[in-house]
């Protein structure tokens, strides 16, 4: 289906949220400001010692998901969100922010590495860091939200399985608190887009 037709279906269904996010990204990634902005990003968030021309392996993708529910994704990856940035390195995607659009707001429901990629990811990148503040700094050039909230890991569907929770409370409650976001009491993490 082409994306004017589902961005019509969005707008005819009172999901104006969901299509105005959906806009943006996608003319970000057409005009290539996304990838822009990964790269302006990018040197912050490397491991020292890592060599430029292996940064220069890695690329990012705006994707979309229309359905609901846990979807597969690449394979190894599950779906949460409507929206997410894919980051690849040599064109394979190895980790994914999952992000919905909600009243004034970007939510963030997951963090999520492909499994086996703990080179490209732990040891090159800090890319949980990385990806957040590539999807803060993108929303905030879209003017048209107020904050970037992002769930507690208790709050993901994954977190009672096996030893997720652990590691999860790493990546989702210490990567917000050391990107600079508090605690709502509503129960999420936010950080507001100032300017």
């Amino acid at each position: 289906m082409p994306n004017i037709l589902r961005l019509l279906l969005f707008l005819v269904f009172g999901k104006w949220q969901k299509a105005r996010c959906l806009w943006y990204f996608q003319f970000s990634a057409r005009k290539r400001r996304l990838n822009k902005i990964f790269q302006e990003t990018l040197p912050a968030y490397a491991r020292r010692g890592t060599p430029a021309a292996t940064l220069e392996r890695y690329t990012v993708k705006f994707r979309r998901h229309f359905g609901t529910g846990h979807r597969p994704f690449f394979g190894r990856l599950y779906w949460d969100a409507s929206f997410g940035i894919a980051l690849s390195i040599d064109e394979r995607v190895i980790a994914i922010i999952g992000f919905s659009p909600i009243e004034d707001a970007v939510i963030i429901p997951q963090i999520q590495g492909v499994r086996g990629n703990e080179r490209e990811l732990s040891h090159t990148l800090r890319w949980e860091r990385l990806l957040i503040d590539l999807l803060t700094r993108v929303t905030r050039n879209s003017g048209a939200y107020k904050e970037i909230r992002m769930i507690s890991a208790t709050q993901s569907f994954w977190y009672q399985y096996g030893d997720l929770g652990k590691r999860m409370a790493r990546r989702y409650d210490g990567t917000a608190f050391d990107m600079g976001f508090w605690w709502h009491p509503a129960g999420y993490y936010v950080r507001e887009l100032d300017g």
